[in-house]
């Protein structure tokens, strides 16, 4: 099987960056962090924020994010913070800043002590009162925007957190919490003509009910509208849930229309048919592309068809779709040869091979040699 790299998860990402930025404060790290922070990273302000409560840094609590007050959401938050052994406006600092990072745990939190406490429609009150005329709702921080959203939400008044999503923006940041809450028919009601990344939420969202063929039916439609993205989109949905064949129906079928220009999904659908053993499937798909050769080179490497992948890649270094990442495709080509034993070979391009990328092959050949001689 070819080596595809690690896929991206972005909810795993933010997990691991928090707990990453968790571990470096364990280990003391301390500067590391504040430059994170200071480059504007909100996660690592969220954590510095909690780090900064537990030892009773309250300077430096207070300096985390004073660009931006936000006094409502402040009252709000001394509704319901129980400081325990913080002081209360520390206390209310640090889910200030949590929730600013948008931290989805942070307004589950403060939604549900709201709703415990009774205090839920006074909440609202307060940010109607700081949104005045609907027309002028933007006048709410984004993160005061989020829940007073959540709120409504809570107590099933999706007609209300509708009426806050008078626009592109906003409709934007209600669609992901609706597709979260399973709302399936109202998140339909947001899409409009066009809207193709709504389109895409709400197929995966009927995917993960266990209405795929509603999804892809909904992208289907779209790629036949010639929307951007959505061909592509239906391949990743399908390929993501295992669903091979299917992928492959809509590949033949309209893989050759309405593609984007940064298109991905064919490689996708190839690392798919790669990991079920079907290689030569996934050759023919990247054969079709001719967008991956990288990829393709790693297949035909991966079924001993080694020569044929060093032509490849030595066509793809001279090809102007292909200039700026020369070095990528030489460091692969290296590492393909290293990887498979052709070590011959490797030498004669360290030597011989083209200018620029000998001292690619150079290193590599060496790492090679070491590798061998340590065995």
């Amino acid at each position: 099987m070819a080596e595809w790299g690690t896929r991206t998860d972005p909810e795993a990402y933010r997990r691991e960056q928090r707990e990453g930025i968790r571990r470096l404060l364990q280990e003391g790290r301390l500067g590391e962090v504040r430059s994170m922070a200071a480059g504007g990273a909100v996660e690592a302000r969220a954590r510095l924020a909690e780090y900064y409560a537990e030892q009773g840094e309250w300077d430096d609590l207070a300096s985390l994010w004073p660009e931006r007050p936000t006094p409502h959401l402040v009252t709000l938050l001394r509704l319901v913070v129980d400081p325990g052994e913080l002081p209360l406006e520390a206390a209310v600092k640090v889910w200030q800043i949590r929730l600013l990072a948008h931290e989805e745990e942070a307004f589950r939190h403060v939604v549900d002590q709201l709703y415990e406490r009774g205090q839920a429609d006074h909440a609202l009150d307060v940010l109607r009162a700081e949104a005045g005329t609907p027309s002028a709702g933007r006048r709410l921080d984004p993160a005061e925007w989020h829940l007073g959203v959540r709120l409504l939400l809570r107590a099933d008044r999706v007609a209300e957190a509708l009426a806050m999503a008078d626009d592109g923006p906003t409709r934007s940041w209600l669609a992901p919490l609706l597709a979260r809450q399973g709302r399936i028919d109202t998140l339909r009601s947001l899409i409009r003509p066009g809207d193709t990344g709504f389109a895409r939420l709400l197929a995966r969202t009927l995917a993960a009910h266990g209405r795929l063929d509603e999804g892809i039916a909904l992208l289907v439609q779209r790629i036949d509208a010639g929307e951007e993205y959505a061909y592509e989109w239906a391949v990743e949905l399908l390929a993501e849930l295992g669903e091979t064949d299917r992928a492959l129906v809509l590949y033949r079928q309209r893989g050759h229309e309405h593609r984007s220009p940064v298109d991905a999904s064919d490689a996708q659908l190839a690392r798919l048919l790669d990991e079920q053993g079907r290689h030569e499937e996934a050759i023919a798909v990247l054969r079709r592309q001719g967008g991956a050769p990288r990829q393709l080179a790693e297949l035909l490497a991966g079924v001993g068809r080694m020569d044929e992948a060093m032509r490849l890649l030595d066509a793809a270094q001279d090809d102007r779709r292909w200039q700026f990442v020369t070095d990528e495709l030489a460091e692969h080509q290296a590492a393909l040869l290293a990887r498979y034993g052709r070590i011959r070979e490797l030498r004669d391009r360290a030597e011989n091979g083209r200018p620029a990328h000998r001292e690619i092959m150079r290193c590599h050949l060496t790492r090679a040699q070491e590798a061998a001689a340590g065995r």
